[in-house]
């Protein structure tokens, strides 16, 4: 039988265990980064967080503080997503994207709960190829971990348990930004 209690204490104690340096990285990340594009990425439940990310970040932010950050969520344009897919390969729907509008010293922002995602991969090694900072919220880390510049670990196998530690995460960081500009 599922023991509720058991997954809320665990994620009590990951919670417990996000430092405020680690909240203070992201949003330094982000602030310098005000002036560029701000790219956000993830595979399934984390596509969901990407395009979560980018709402809240954009609109909650402006409407708070009036700072405008040019956050864009690689994935929401279905179009262009299966037209690389289908044309290219689908590990390229989000190295195509930044290829074709990133700027150098554009931001690069992968959720994935492996980390080892072929499509993740592929848009960090082009993001650093074109010059991009990147930032990662992960699992276990995996192989994107190591070609990132900043990453965010949540130490579970357990998907949803890494993608509520994200959600919170997202939010808290962007509670701190809000507090930064007010």
């Amino acid at each position: 039988m599922y023991d509720i209690k058991q997954t809320l204490s665990i994620e009590a104690s990951i919670v417990n265990k996000i430092s405020l340096e680690q909240i203070n990285l992201f949003v330094n990340v982000i602030k310098a980064h005000k002036k560029n594009k701000i790219y956000i990425c993830g595979n399934g439940g984390s596509a969901s967080l990407a395009e979560h990310f980018s709402c809240d970040h954009q609109k909650i932010i402006y409407e708070k503080t009036k700072q405008k950050f040019n956050f864009v969520s690689l994935t929401s344009n279905i179009s262009l997503i299966t037209a690389i897919a289908n044309d290219i390969s689908y590990e390229e729907i989000f190295s195509k994207q930044i290829e074709i509008s990133s700027n150098p010293n554009d931001l690069l922002i992968c959720i994935s709960a492996s980390g080892n995602s072929g499509n993740i991969i592929k848009a960090l090694k082009i993001a650093k190829k074109l010059n991009l900072k990147t930032f990662g919220l992960y699992g276990q880390g995996g192989k994107a971990e190591k070609i990132t510049n900043n990453s965010f670990i949540v130490k579970s196998k357990d998907v949803q348990i890494i993608e509520d530690i994200h959600t919170f995460y997202m939010h808290i960081c962007c509670k701190a930004l809000i507090n930064e500009f007010v």
